[in-house]
């Protein structure tokens, strides 16, 4: 009698449940990303409350609000390594493979004959610049217009750091909820910190 042959093979996920799977996580992701926004907001409400957009001309309020503003740019510089040093690992790691790689080796930015491996982490390294590049300019943004949750600008770079370190993780796996946590991780942080700078300056012009 013979036995009964066992797929062993994983079952392929139809389209509808991998969107079912993307929509899951980036919700996920959404409510943790504002929790953490909340947390900082509060936090910096608590320790620089007294320092909104407006301000008083007078010789103290004016003194108080460059201490405060030098600060700021500080803390957004600083949040900035973040991202720099995700781009950084990205552009070695793309680097060190071509070095070690017989068939990549000879290729340029604009070869046809780079292998499937590189064309993967040169696709993640594009990825990451674009992330960066967008991330710096709102996080720069807001150290002007954020001063006062200004705690939630590391904050997205901690978010920002951790999102590109699971996308990478689970980008050669097909749809996973690594690689969709990481990218939601990255990318929304970044928009919700741009939207809210909007809501602060539509509040400042209408109040």
């Amino acid at each position: 009698m013979t036995s009964p042959i066992i797929n062993t093979q994983p079952r392929t996920r139809t389209f509808r449940e991998k969107k079912r799977l993307v929509q899951s996580g980036i919700v996920g992701t959404i409510a943790v990303v504002v929790a953490c926004f909340s947390v900082a907001a509060q936090w910096s409400v608590q320790r620089y409350g007294d320092d909104n957009y407006t301000y008083d001309e007078s010789d103290a309020a004016a003194t108080r609000h460059r201490t405060h503003s030098d600060s700021c740019l500080e803390l957004t510089l600083l949040s900035l390594l973040g991202p720099a040093l995700c781009l950084g690992v990205q552009i070695l790691i793309a680097a060190v493979h071509r070095l070690h790689s017989p068939e990549d080796i000879d290729g340029s930015a604009i070869n046809k004959q780079d292998t499937d491996t590189f064309r993967h982490k040169q696709a993640n390294l594009q990825n990451t610049l674009e992330q960066t590049c967008y991330a710096a300019l709102v996080y720069l943004i807001s150290s002007v217009v954020l001063r006062r949750y200004r705690l939630m600008i590391p904050t997205a770079s901690c978010m920002f750091v951790l999102g590109r370190f699971l996308f990478y993780r689970g980008l050669s796996d097909g749809i996973n909820y690594s690689r969709i946590i990481g990218f939601a991780l990255t990318f929304l942080p970044t928009n919700i910190l741009l939207l809210t700078n909007v809501a602060v300056l539509l509040a400042d012009i209408v109040l």
